[in-house]
């Protein structure tokens, strides 16, 4: 079975954010084409008594008037859309991503991953003996296993659909800044805006290329699994040791990705290493702290049944493991703020 979860995340969310983008860019360029105009003749003004006064050369006025000028070029849709939101959205990162090898769906490579990291599990399932002693702990190392390929993959996703979304945010209120680049005054925060799209466009790069080299270093990993299936006629072990492997590696490539947006965030600027802190909190995080609570519940079966109560008693213990996870004293604490009343 192919399955196509992150392609279609990434068509629902990207396909329609890029055609309403270019109506709102229309509207805000067309409104900021004339306060750009004001802003650098008012900036003239100035520019000219300064040079009456003699504390700016005829030259200086010459080079920063030009440099006015060819931002507020920029600002028209055709030529906005054909030189900044087209190159940062669509030249660079389709252009590279196809020098890479990948085809069709920037994230296609994810579902192809997914889909064979799932098929893998769900032989090396089937080949699990009936042995309840032998069948249990390995069907859970199995789920474990899918757990992870999810888990890391989403992250991987998420960091790569985070770069875009930003991305296209900026690309919304980049006539503003654009403008705001005509007079030497402001143009420090278009410098940051650039900052953001700089960021944003080595995360996708970034992305991409892990995404790449780990579907290349998974796919080798994958058909070396399904010649130990064929040669060991379907040994658990030997299968079970096939998918740590393939985990093992998809957990390298989610500490590689970990890194990408504060990487970004050093060569460009930006916000990237800040803002996928919460994809690691909604994916990593809570798979650690589902982790810490099925632990914690099976340490308190484990004491519940030891008691002497049997399978009431292991319930009861787990429950109760449970129960002093999430509400107990520690978080409590964890919820209450400290520090002084504002009061």
């Amino acid at each position: 079975m192919a399955w196509t979860f992150f392609s279609t995340i990434y068509d629902a969310l990207i396909t329609p954010n890029l055609a309403a983008m270019q109506a709102m860019i229309a509207n805000v360029a067309a409104q900021m084409q004339p306060i750009g105009l004001a802003m650098l003749v008012g900036w003239l003004c100035f520019a000219g008594a300064d040079m009456a006064l003699g504390s700016k050369s005829g030259q200086q006025v010459v080079k920063e008037f030009a440099l006015g000028a060819l931002f507020l070029g920029l600002l028209p849709m055709a030529q906005y859309s054909t030189y900044i939101s087209g190159f940062f959205l669509n030249a660079v990162p389709n252009t590279i991503s196809a020098a890479m090898g990948a085809a069709g769906s920037p994230v296609a490579a994810l579902n192809n991953l997914l889909s064979q990291s799932i098929t893998a599990a769900a032989k090396t399932f089937e080949a699990l003996p009936w042995d309840p002693l032998k069948s249990v702990p390995l069907g859970l190392s199995v789920v474990a296993f899918v757990a992870v390929a999810v888990v890391t993959l989403a992250y991987t996703f998420g960091v790569y659909m985070v770069a875009t979304l930003l991305n296209v945010a900026a690309m919304v209120v980049g006539p503003v800044f654009v403008a705001l680049a005509a007079i030497p005054v402001t143009r420090r925060l278009a410098t940051g805006w650039l900052g953001v799209l700089v960021g944003g466009c080595v995360t996708q790069l970034m992305a991409l290329a892990v995404i790449n080299l780990m579907t290349a270093a998974e796919t080798l990993l994958l058909q070396g699994f399904a010649r130990t299936v064929a040669a060991t006629g379907s040994n658990s072990i030997d299968m079970l040791w096939g998918l740590t492997q393939v985990g093992m590696m998809l957990y390298l490539g989610k500490l590689i990705v970990q890194e990408i947006p504060h990487l970004a965030r050093a060569i460009g600027g930006g916000v990237h290493g800040a803002a996928t802190a919460g994809i690691h909190a909604v994916t990593i995080g809570a798979a650690d702290r589902a982790a810490a609570i099925a632990a914690t519940a099976a340490a308190g079966a484990a004491a519940g049944a030891a008691g002497g109560g049997g399978v009431s008693g292991a319930a009861a213990g787990a429950g109760r493991a449970v129960m002093a996870r999430q509400f107990g004293p520690a978080a409590l604490r964890s919820a209450v703020p400290s520090g002084p009343s504002k009061s």
